[in-house]
C-alpha cells in the first residue's frame, strides 16, 4: 500500500521543497518587475537577503550615479495568490530618496525614474511607503518634499491609495493629505486636502495657504481635468508686488484648465486685482489667453502698483515676462500720467486682455455724473493714442466746417417785397414815381380819409413786369 503511493509523494515532496528554495529568487524577480513596472527600470541591487516566504533587497541604487535610491524593499508572498498576478501580498518601501529638476515648463525629470509610470497599479495586494523625499531643483528654488503612503487592492481590482505630503523648509512648508483611486484600465482620481502651507523663495513667496484640488483622469487621456480652491492670507512675487487674502480658483478639463486669481493689493487702500488664464476659443494651437484687471483709487497708486509688478515679474520670471508688450517705460507712463490728470475721476482700472506675449492694455478713468458713471479711455499704446488724437481733431474740423458752411439744402428767405417799405421811403429800391400834379381849385372837401398804406394803394405797386423797373444805385 505504501509503496503504490511512494511514486506520487516523493515527487510532490521534492517539488516542495524545490519551490521552497526557489521562493526567494522568485520573490525577487517580481519585486525587481514591480520597480520596473513603475518606471525604475535601471535599479541595481546591492544586497539581498533571503527567507523562505520573505526576501528583503538593500541599498538599491535607481540611477548608476546614486541620486535616487531606496534604502530598502522588504517583500512577503501569497502562497494562496502563487500562480497569480497577486503573488506579492505586501511590499514595504524604507528610505525611497528621489532627485530631479523641473523646467520653466513645469516638466519634472528625476534621475533613474520616470514619473509617468507613478500611477500604475501595481501587482501586490498591499504597498507601503514608510519614508519617501524629492528633492527637485526648480527655476524658483530648491524644494524638499518629504511623503507616507499606503496602498491597498480592493475588490473591483482597483487601488486606493491614502498618503500625506509634507515639507519642512525654511523655504517651504506645506502639509496636505491624499486620496487616490487608481483603476487596473488606467483611469484615476485624487482629492488633495491642503491643510496648511507656506513658501518663502528669493522672488516669490505666499503665507497661510489652505484649499483643497480635485483631479480626474481617464484611461485615453494624458492630463486630467482639474478642480479647486485655494486662499492665501498673503501673495507676493518679488520685494513690491503682493496681495492679501488672494482667492485662487482651478477648474477644467484635459488641456483647458481656466484659473481665477484675485485679491487687495498689498500696500495701496482700494486697489485691488482680479485675472483670468484661460484657453483662447479664437487660437487652434492651444494658448491661453489672459484678461486681467487692476483697480485703484488713484492714477499715481496704479502707475506705481504697474511699474512695480513689471520689475518684479522681470526679476522672477527673466525669460518670461509677459507684461512686456504693455510697453511699462517711464516716458509712456509720464505720458499717460499727464493726460489722465487733465480730467476728473473717481477711480481708474487698468485692463490686460490678450495672449501671452501679445497683451494690449486700456486705462479707463470713472467717475459719477448725474447717476451714470462716465470713463475716459487711454490706450497703453501710445501709437493708438496719438492716432485716436488725430482722428477726433479732424472729427472737430469737420463739424465745425459743416457748422459754418450754409446749408443748401434749406432756401434762402426771399427779400421782403418792395411794397412793404412805406411808400414815402426814399431809401427804398424800386423805380422813381414821378409826384401828380396839384388839382385845380375847389370848394372845400371833407375832411380826407386815413392815409392808405401801401398795401392798400394800387399806384405804390411797382410795375408788374420787372424789365420796367429802374434801379437805383
Amino acid at each position: 500500500m505504501k509503496k503504490r503511493y511512494l511514486h506520487i509523494l516523493v515527487p510532490l515532496a521534492v517539488a516542495v521543497i524545490l519551490a521552497i528554495w526557489y521562493l526567494p529568487f522568485f520573490l525577487e524577480s517580481r519585486v525587481s518587475a514591480l520597480l520596473a513596472d513603475h518606471g525604475m527600470k535601471k535599479a541595481s541591487v546591492e544586497k539581498v537577503e533571503r527567507k523562505s516566504d520573505e526576501i528583503t533587497l538593500s541599498d538599491i541604487m535607481l540611477d548608476p550615479d546614486g541620486f535616487s535610491s531606496i534604502g530598502s524593499i522588504r517583500a512577503r508572498a501569497d502562497w494562496i495568490g502563487l500562480l497569480s498576478k497577486n503573488f506579492l501580498s505586501e511590499v514595504v518601501i524604507d528610505k525611497l530618496v528621489l532627485t530631479g529638476e523641473m523646467d520653466e515648463a513645469g516638466r519634472i525629470t528625476i534621475a533613474g525614474w520616470e514619473p509617468y509610470n507613478l500611477l500604475t497599479t501595481p501587482n501586490a495586494n498591499t504597498v507601503i511607503v514608510n519614508d519617501g523625499q524629492i528633492d527637485l531643483a526648480t527655476p524658483i528654488g530648491a524644494i524638499r518634499l518629504e511623503a507616507k503612503a499606503h496602498m491597498t487592492k480592493q475588490e473591483d481590482k482597483s487601488q486606493k491609495v491614502e498618503a500625506t505630503v509634507w515639507g519642512k523648509q525654511h523655504q517651504l512648508a506645506i502639509d496636505t493629505m491624499w486620496d487616490v483611486s487608481l483603476q487596473e484600465d488606467g483611469a484615476w482620481t485624487a482629492f488633495a486636502n491642503i491643510w496648511d502651507a507656506r513658501m518663502d523663495l528669493e522672488n516669490m513667496n505666499f503665507s497661510r495657504l489652505n484649499g483643497w484640488l480635485s483631479f480626474e483622469s481617464s484611461a485615453a487621456s494624458a492630463m486630467p481635468s482639474i478642480s479647486g480652491q485655494i486662499m492665501a492670507g498673503k501673495m507676493q512675487i518679488g520685494k513690491s508686488s503682493g496681495l492679501n487674502d488672494a482667492n485662487i480658483t482651478l477648474a477644467g478639463p484635459p488641456n483647458a484648465w481656466r484659473i481665477i486669481v484675485s485679491g487687495k493689493i498689498s500696500g495701496y487702500q482700494g486697489a485691488s486685482m482680479t485675472a483670468e488664464v484661460s484657453p483662447d476659443p479664437d487660437r487652434a494651437d492651444g494658448r491661453r489667453r489672459i484678461y486681467a484687471s487692476l483697480e485703484a483709487l488713484k492714477a499715481a497708486d496704479l502707475f506705481t502698483i504697474l511699474q512695480n509688478l513689471n520689475a518684479d515679474m522681470a526679476a522672477a520670471f527673466p525669460r518670461v515676462n509677459i507684461l512686456t508688450p504693455l510697453m511699462i517705460t517711464p516716458g509712456n507712463i509720464q505720458r499717460l500720467k499727464q493726460s489722465i490728470d487733465k480730467i476728473k475721476y473717481d477711480s481708474v482700472e487698468l485692463v490686460i486682455d490678450g495672449s501671452p506675449f501679445d497683451l494690449t492694455g486700456k486705462i479707463i478713468a470713472k467717475r459719477m455724473q448725474g447717476g451714470d458713471i462716465r470713463t475716459d479711455v487711454f490706450s497703453m499704446d501710445p501709437g493708438l493714442s496719438a492716432a485716436k488724437a488725430l482722428k477726433i481733431e479732424k472729427e472737430e474740423k469737420a463739424e465745425k466746417t459743416a457748422n459754418d458752411k450754409p446749408d443748401a439744402s434749406k432756401p434762402e428767405p426771399a427779400a421782403p417785397p418792395e411794397s412793404a417799405a412805406p411808400a414815402d421811403d426814399s431809401k427804398a429800391a424800386g423805380p422813381a414815381l414821378k409826384a401828380p400834379e396839384p388839382a385845380p381849385a375847389q370848394a372845400p372837401a371833407p375832411p380826407a380819409p386815413a392815409a392808405e398804406t401801401p398795401e392798400d394803394s394800387e399806384e405804390a405797386l411797382p410795375p408788374e413786369n420787372p424789365d420796367d423797373m429802374e434801379v437805383t444805385e
